[in-house]
């Protein structure tokens, strides 16, 4: 259940096309999880927030793993997906959206899909709190821009910082 829908302005230096017109956040989900792969666990939590949140856009790093899996949920939830990929392609899945944004440092994608939508999905292979690593650094990043976070752990529970419930 979302408990906070704020749409913010294009943040200075983000590449949207044709839906930038809209505000950005409202309706858009961010994603970041590990080159791993979901657990199962992670997998069905996901794919409920994503149906109950009922997103219009959804934002990925098309990275092999997590990003990989969240494609296909997120297609099944009825949204479309927005790609920021990685500008080195030994990691990425190569997955088609309906737009992309330019190739970028894993760092940079990430900072674009946070600054881009209106809540963070989280999957990482570690069960508590880590600060290192590109699922983490996003995270971070994430709630200094204080944006909600939901943390899907390994077994499938949930860390939200209040934007949406798990």
């Amino acid at each position: 259940r979302l408990l906070r829908h704020r749409p913010r302005p294009v943040p200075h230096g983000v590449r949207m096309s044709e839906h930038s017109a809209e505000s950005v956040g409202a309706g858009r989900v961010g994603f970041t999880g590990t080159r791993e792969g979901m657990t199962d666990a992670q997998r069905a939590k996901v794919n409920r927030l994503l149906r109950e949140l009922a997103p219009i856009w959804a934002h990925h790093g098309d990275c092999v793993g997590a990003d990989d899996q969240f494609h296909d949920l997120a297609k099944l939830a009825g949204a479309k997906i927005m790609i920021h990929p990685p500008e080195k392609p030994d990691l990425r899945a190569f997955r088609l959206g309906d737009d992309i944004a330019p190739e970028k440092p894993y760092a940079s994608s990430n900072a674009d899909i946070v600054n881009a939508t209106a809540y963070l999905i989280a999957c990482p292979k570690e069960s508590s709190v880590q600060y290192r690593g590109g699922t983490w650094h996003t995270v971070h990043y994430a709630e200094r821009r204080a944006l909600p976070v939901v943390i899907v752990w390994p077994d499938g529970s949930t860390h939200s910082d209040g934007g949406v419930r798990g």
